[in-house]
């Protein structure tokens, strides 16, 4: 069965760039072998049912740890678009959140990335989704959202839209900067409902996203309300992390 699952033709739509790394690829960007038992043990810990949001970023801190350079940021997206084709994914979707470091600024990560998606040889097709962090102040994700914007007439065929990352119980959602981004001609991608919150659930749906991710707290039975269920059956939005091809047809062309 296990064979049988990995030679399927498989589309992933929700992949972290900086969740996505294997030890192998940690060991080739200078990690220590205390620091790849962390990364591993902490990807053991994401398979229970019972994880927590706080052991699911401090996965990302391990990777990103890892990944200042635009070097490695560069190696790290080689090696994740290699490791999803060996498991025969014929289209992939990375997002990613720019991020300045003391050697590397926000525009060279996504260069970086955007590089490493360009010399892609391989029978897969990438694209990229850029994000905006919650926790970030709102002159700190409005610079984020213009480099997004320039990167998305810099590179149209590759930075596809933009989405709402980072840990939910931090920052908020600031509509007016996604509804700039949609005229911009973005499409969005926003994580949605993953801790109980019914007013930035509504607010999210009524700017009508392409897509939102989780959405778990929607539902009545899972802490959401009726109201906004009803109002997500209404607005026939996907949801998850997997959606139908149809679906993402649309969204990418």
């Amino acid at each position: 069965m296990n064979e049988f699952c990995k030679n399927l033709p498989k589309i992933e739509l929700h992949a972290h760039l900086n969740g996505s790394l294997s030890s192998q690829t940690l060991k080739k960007l200078g990690c220590f072998d205390d620091c790849i038992g962390e990364y591993q043990k902490l990807n053991k810990l994401l398979e229970r049912n019972s994880r927590t949001l706080n052991e699911c970023f401090l996965l990302f801190k391990v990777a990103h740890n890892a990944t200042r350079t635009k070097e490695a940021v560069y190696v790290a997206t080689k090696d994740v678009i290699q490791e999803f084709f060996d498991d025969n994914v014929i289209y992939l979707e990375l997002r990613t959140t720019p991020r300045n470091e003391v050697d590397m600024t926000m525009e060279e990560y996504v260069e970086a990335v955007v590089k490493a998606i360009q010399d892609n040889k391989l029978n897969i097709i990438v694209k990229l989704l850029l994000s905006i962090d919650r926790r970030y102040e709102l002159a700190a994700s409005e610079d984020t959202m213009n480099l997004i914007i320039k990167m998305k007439s810099k590179y149209p065929d590759i930075v596809k839209g933009v989405d709402l990352s980072g840990n939910p119980n931090v920052g908020i959602f600031n509509s007016e900067l996604f509804k700039k981004a949609k005229q911009s001609g973005l499409n969005l991608s926003l994580h949605c409902g993953e801790v109980k919150n019914d007013k930035e659930v509504e607010e999210m749906l009524l700017l009508n996203p392409d897509r939102i991710g989780h959405a778990t707290c929607i539902h009545p039975k899972y802490e959401g309300s009726d109201d906004l269920w009803n109002l997500y059956r209404q607005k026939l939005i996907p949801a998850g992390k997997q959606f139908s091809i149809r679906s993402e047809l649309n969204f990418f062309t």
